[in-house]
């Protein structure tokens, strides 16, 4: 008489956060395998955007793992346990998640809101309630109505400023602009002042 023991059947399921959330975020996943012969042994695995396949111990049956402040985009996690022992393969779990650009807020602060004469510096600091201020990325156009006065690269502190001759924006009542650029993890933003020039 044979007798044959087949590998018991695993059944995998996973439970993974924030399938959809601005950049700045972690995304955080579990993995969790079970039996009719009690919690599996051995290692799970995940791969992130067809990378490298990582490799996680089981404890008690569950692996939990974190991948940090994923880029903006679509992306793809595979999750499987491969036959081990007296363990069977289970069918792997597929997930998929976006990361949406930062949102970002926009503070334009000019040096004066009366101008009668000399130079109007223009500063705009950023900042993103997600992910913080998009330091030394993107850029900032400045604007007199829709006249360009001038676009500067943002500083490692997530500001930009630029000066302007008062005389040069007009007399009256005028709307200064400042409009964010955005880059591959911010989105682009824009925020307005008014000010008055009174060039005698």
């Amino acid at each position: 008489m044979i007798l044959t023991v087949k590998p018991v059947p695993v059944q995998l399921t996973t439970s993974c956060w924030n399938s959809n959330f601005p950049y700045g975020a972690n995304y955080n996943c579990g993995i969790y395998t079970s039996s009719a012969a009690g919690a599996p042994q051995g290692v799970v695995t995940y791969q992130y955007d067809g990378g490298s396949i990582v490799t996680l111990p089981l404890a008690n049956g569950t692996a939990t793992f974190v991948i940090p402040t994923p880029q903006a985009g679509t992306h793809t996690v595979v999750m499987g346990y491969a036959a081990q022992t007296n363990y069977a393969a289970a069918k792997s779990s597929t997930v998929h998640f976006t990361v949406n650009p930062a949102p970002v807020i926009l503070q334009l602060t000019p040096s004066t809101y009366y101008a009668t004469g000399g130079n109007v510096t223009l500063s705009v600091a950023i900042q993103s309630p997600s992910a913080g201020p998009p330091n030394a990325l993107g850029t900032v156009s400045f604007y007199n109505g829709k006249s360009l006065l001038a676009t500067v690269p943002v500083t490692s502190s997530g500001t930009a400023a630029t000066s302007v001759a008062a005389s040069s924006l007009g007399n009256g009542s005028r709307t200064i602009t400042a409009k964010y650029s955005g880059s591959t993890n911010y989105a682009s933003g824009s925020t307005s002042v008014t000010i008055t020039v009174a060039v005698k």
